[in-house]
Formats: structure tokens, C-alpha cells, sequence
């Protein structure tokens, strides 16, 4: 009879330390969440908690569980062409996996493996840089606890605007414009002709708009056919990515300090700036002045670090190879490039644009010198009618000098 008794008050008294030890859980979390205070920073909306919590008597929680059994080796397929992860340090790599994680699987509150706020903003940022697919996050939240003023854990959300559910019906729509997409693309183009394509497909069906929904993700010019750079620069990342060509967002100004997004792609091991927003009329007719409405812009299709930085400045938050090959350079490619003032092939070039309806020429060059003489023989010198078909008394051109670039139309 003793011994029951006995068994009976171990039992009643771990009922009450369990009672006890929830109530101040409890307790503490509610004065804890009155506490908090928030903050907005950068563009991202983060909301930074900075209230100490002292959690002495808290039992270890589980909420990063989940990492350690997702975070395996089969992650690395995923990265392989993922810029910024690729440019990170093996301990910084973690926590990319970790953030991506929680964000590709809409977690909150997630335990990360380092307290570092900066650190963890820096990686986010890489995150959002390296992966498109992420249309339904905002920002992130984190929350610091402490412990004798030394923060001992950080606590890591997304802020999502979207549903699980919500995602899944524009996962549907996205996959449908992707997909008529790839359809229309001819069989075994190189790597540089899948960008020149998915280059015209975006621009052919996006008009620049300030006030289009969802500009700053892919639902943009996806599912509204609207947007302005930053979405004409993930949607086009989110489609070289399908094709397994590396590309990425790159952060700057343009001419005039405004903010503007474009990317970098890699081709043949060589990278290459490539700016999709300044190939679209609707946004280059009239910032840059080029003239015809309708007609793409090929001026920054894979071009140099010297070539983007006469107009756009970048502001990398982790440094960009410096991008010299001109290889794939659109001009080069499909025979626009003059490093001489070659009448032959001006005749040539301007037989093509006739033939092929086009409507303009495009000139580029290959220093200051050679522009100058080409521009002298056909613009000055008036030389160029002796390439323009019967009925042209008069032409239209763009003296893009500073490029070295001569746009002439033809109608």
C-alpha cells in the first residue's frame, strides 16, 4: 500500500511541474509578443523584433527540426546555377539552405543556425537574386532572443502576400505561359539562341507599365503582361533557368539614378550583362530615345561590364565577375559588328534588313574611329540612299554614338 501511494504522488507531482512549466511558457511568450516592437528597412519590408528575451527556463523547441532532415546533399542539383550561392562561403551556403528552404515551403518561425541579423539579410537578398519562383515573398521576419544580453537564438520567417492555395492556382497559369512558351521555340538553337528567343518572346508580349500589378515578380508579364524591369528581369531568369542557362539579377541605376534591375547571364563559361527592360520600344522609345515603336532593341544583349556601365551603374551587394567576352554579343553574332567602315558588307547588311522585312539597320562598331567614318559616309556624305530602295528621299536614323551604335529605318 505504501509503495502505490508513493507512485501516486510522483505521478501527481510531475503533472503539476508539467502544469507549472507550461503556464510559464506560456506566461512568458504572451509578455513577450506585447513587446514586440517592428520597423520597417529597405525596400523588403522586414519587420526586425529587437526586444531581449531571457528564456532561461524555456525547454529547447523543435521549430528547426525539419531543416536537418530536408537540408541533405540533393540540394546542390538545385544551386547549380544559382549565381550568389555559388559566390558564398561553405558556412554561409548553410544558411542560404536554410533560408531557402523555409521560403520555398512558406514556414515561419524557423530556428536558423547563425544570430547574425546583417548576415542573415545579406543571404536573404542572394535567395531572392537566385530564385524567381519566389513570387509570393515580400520580405522576412526575424526574432532575436537573449540571454545575459548575448543573443542566443534567431528565429527566421517569410512574409508571404499568397496562400499555399492562392500559389497553386498561379503555379497553373505560370506553367501555361511557360510552356506555350517553350512550344514555340525552334529545336537545337545554341544557348545563345535560346536567349536571343526567350529575349523576343518577353519583350513581343510585355509593354513597360508603372502601374502594373505584381511588377516586381514574374506574375507581371506572365499573367498581366505589364511590368517594368524588375519583372522583366526575373521572368526572363525564371525561363533560362528552365533551359539550365545560369542567370541572374543584378541591382543598379540607370542613367538618371533611378533604381533599375536587369541580369547576367553565363554562356559558354563566359558572363554577359543583358538587359531585357531597355530591348522593350515601349520603355526605350521613350527613355532612350530610339525611335520605332514596335521594334527590339538589341543595344545591351550580351554585352561587357565596360559597355553596361556607360549607362547603368551596379550596385552588387556581393561582387560581379567583370564581364569582358563579346563572343555572344548580339551585334557579332548575326554580323552587325564593323571594325571597319566596310561598304561591302554595309551593302550586305542592308540587302538582309530588305529581305527579311525587318524594317531598320543596325550598325555597331568597333571603336569611336570607325563609327565616325561610317557615320561621315552614310549620314553626312549622304551615301546611304545609294542603299535605300527607289522612293526613299528622306531617313530616319539613331546616333546612339555613345554605343557606337547607328540604327537606321528603312521605311
Amino acid at each position: 500500500m505504501k509503495k502505490r501511494l508513493s507512485f501516486d504522488f510522483l505521478v501527481l507531482l510531475a503533472i503539476v511541474t508539467a502544469f507549472f512549466v507550461l503556464f510559464k511558457f506560456q506566461d512568458l511568450d504572451y509578455s513577450f509578443l506585447d513587446k514586440l516592437k517592428t520597423v520597417d528597412k529597405n525596400t523588403l519590408v522586414q519587420k526586425v523584433y529587437t526586444e531581449n528575451v531571457a528564456y532561461t527556463d524555456l525547454d529547447e523547441e523543435e521549430n528547426g527540426v525539419f531543416l536537418k532532415e530536408t537540408y541533405d546533399k540533393s540540394l546542390e542539383t538545385e544551386f547549380g546555377n544559382c549565381f550568389y550561392y555559388e559566390a558564398l562561403k561553405e558556412e554561409e551556403k548553410v544558411v542560404y539552405k536554410e533560408i531557402f528552404c523555409i521560403l520555398k515551403d512558406m514556414k515561419n518561425n524557423v530556428e536558423l543556425s547563425v544570430t547574425d541579423s546583417d548576415f542573415v539579410e545579406k543571404i536573404f537578398k542572394c535567395v531572392m537574386n537566385d530564385h524567381p519562383e519566389f513570387y509570393y515573398v515580400e520580405g522576412y521576419t526575424y526574432t532575436t532572443y537573449s540571454k545575459k544580453d548575448t543573443i542566443t537564438k534567431l528565429e527566421f520567417s517569410g512574409t508571404y502576400t499568397k496562400s499555399k492555395e492562392e500559389c497553386e492556382a498561379l503555379n497553373e497559369q505560370i506553367d501555361r505561359y511557360v510552356t506555350e512558351c517553350f512550344l514555340g521555340m525552334p529545336t537545337g538553337l545554341s544557348d545563345y539562341g535560346k536567349v536571343k528567343y526567350l529575349y523576343e518572346y518577353i519583350i513581343d508580349r510585355t509593354e513597360y507599365d508603372l502601374m502594373a500589378k505584381e511588377s516586381q515578380n514574374i506574375c507581371s508579364v506572365f499573367l498581366q503582361g505589364k511590368s517594368v524591369c524588375m519583372g522583366y528581369a526575373r521572368a526572363m531568369q525564371y525561363l533560362l533557368l528552365k533551359e539550365d542557362i545560369l542567370c541572374t539579377i543584378v541591382n543598379g541605376t540607370a542613367e538618371e539614378g533611378e533604381e533599375h534591375a536587369w541580369n547576367m547571364v553565363r554562356l559558354d563559361g563566359e558572363y554577359y550583362h543583358l538587359d531585357v527592360t531597355w530591348g522593350d520600344a515601349s520603355y526605350t522609345g521613350e527613355n532612350t530615345g530610339i525611335l520605332g515603336e514596335g521594334i527590339t532593341n538589341y543595344s545591351f544583349f550580351c554585352v561587357t561590364t565596360d559597355e553596361i556601365e556607360k549607362t547603368h551603374t551596379i550596385g552588387a551587394f556581393i561582387p560581379l565577375p567583370e564581364c569582358t567576352s563579346r563572343d555572344n554579343n548580339y551585334y557579332i553574332k548575326e554580323g552587325y559588328f564593323f571594325n571597319a567602315a566596310d561598304k561591302e558588307k554595309l551593302s550586305t547588311v542592308f540587302n538582309e534588313a530588305y529581305e527579311s522585312e525587318k524594317g531598320y539597320v543596325e550598325i555597331k562598331c568597333e571603336n569611336e574611329a570607325v563609327y565616325e567614318e561610317i557615320f561621315k559616309y552614310l549620314i553626312e556624305d549622304r551615301h546611304i540612299f545609294d542603299y535605300m530602295q527607289e522612293g526613299n528621299d528622306s531617313v530616319s536614323y539613331y546616333d546612339g554614338k555613345e554605343l557606337l551604335l547607328l540604327e537606321i529605318w528603312l521605311k
